[in-house]
């Protein structure tokens, strides 16, 4: 931000002769003629547009209120001034002088309102969300969601070297099965979100970046990332089950965790997406999760307020899980071996 010298002196002139000149219409010098003081402000070309504007907003007040400060000195100064003067032309020089009282300028730096700021959250503060309480869920989320490659990857094998032929042989049906490969790798999915988040506690603070601060409920944080972790390992079933090749599934399965990460929020907040964008993102079981998270680690929020996400999320779950076994008893795909 650049101020150019002498700018706090051009703008009490500027205001005293806009004064006067309102205050004598038949002035030869109109407003018009006065010249305005400019403010230059230099911007890296990555920085961000709202933040950009929010400078600018910033800075438009300041000089709104500087002005309003000058013009009110003005008047305080002009005023009595002008109508002293006015009454001696009139009563003559025998005219008692300053008659009329002098204005005070504090008038002018005097509020008439104030702003009353109160967070929307349940804890009821404005406190912004760190870094690690947006960043450390998030990317364990997108983490979390990796794991369908592993377990679609297993479902893979097991269906080229004949495991699962033999384990159909048991007296057990094929959705118990899956049932039990999905609980393992959910165990898997809840020991990685819980090392991450011991990561962002005591690591980052290491680091000389701000720890992770946890102020939810355990059991709400453990009722989210245990849904999400459903989520992501009926995912991976399905992708297991549909994919004829690894490569197949290794492909699509990170193409499409990706695309659902950057729709989610994960890698750019929702709300600076464009519409259509935004839209799409209400479908993503990453922005679920995400929103879930958020509302317990940002906004004091406790399960009841992310019950609609945990439905989400065990919604997408189940569908999932359908899908892997209506196509597995449609093609019955395991080693070429039927249901």
């Amino acid at each position: 931000v650049v101020v150019p010298r002498g700018l706090t002196k051009k703008m009490k002139a500027a205001a005293a002769g806009r004064v006067a000149a309102s205050l004598n219409p038949d002035s030869s010098n109109s407003q018009a003629d006065f010249v305005r003081s400019e403010l230059t402000v230099y911007f890296d070309p990555m920085i961000q547009g709202s933040f950009r504007s929010a400078v600018v907003n910033a800075l438009h007040r300041v000089v709104l209120s500087l002005e309003m400060e000058l013009k009110a000195g003005a008047v305080s100064k002009i005023v009595p001034e002008q109508m002293n003067r006015k009454f001696r032309e009139m009563a003559g020089p025998d005219a008692p002088a300053d008659i009329f009282p002098s204005i005070s300028p504090e008038w002018g730096r005097e509020r008439l309102a104030d702003i009353n700021v109160l967070g929307a959250s349940h804890r009821n503060t404005v406190d912004l969300p760190t870094p690690a309480q947006q960043n450390v869920p998030a990317w364990a989320l997108f983490g979390m969601f990796f794991i369908v490659i592993p377990l679609g990857g297993s479902l893979i094998e097991e269906r080229r070297n004949g495991t699962m032929a033999r384990l159909l042989t048991l007296p057990v049906s094929y959705i118990v099965v899956l049932a039990g490969k999905t609980a393992a790798y959910v165990l898997v999915c809840l020991c990685q979100f819980g090392m991450v988040l011991l990561v962002g506690k005591f690591v980052l603070p290491l680091l000389g970046a701000q720890g992770l601060e946890i102020d939810a409920s355990f059991f709400a944080v453990f009722a989210v990332v245990g849904c999400a972790a459903l989520a992501a390992s009926g995912y991976g079933v399905m992708l297991g089950i549909v994919a004829r090749t690894y490569e197949q599934l290794s492909m699509f399965g990170a193409v499409s965790i990706v695309i659902a990460a950057a729709l989610g929020g994960i890698m750019v907040p929702v709300y600076v997406m464009p519409e259509a964008m935004r839209r799409i993102s209400e479908f993503s079981p990453m922005a679920w999760g995400m929103n879930a998270l958020t509302e317990l680690f940002a906004r004091g929020g406790n399960l009841c307020s992310v019950v609609p996400e945990l439905i989400y999320l065990l919604s997408f779950f189940m569908v999932t899980l359908l899908v892997a076994w209506r196509v597995f008893i449609r093609k019955g795909r395991i080693g070429g071996v039927g249901p």
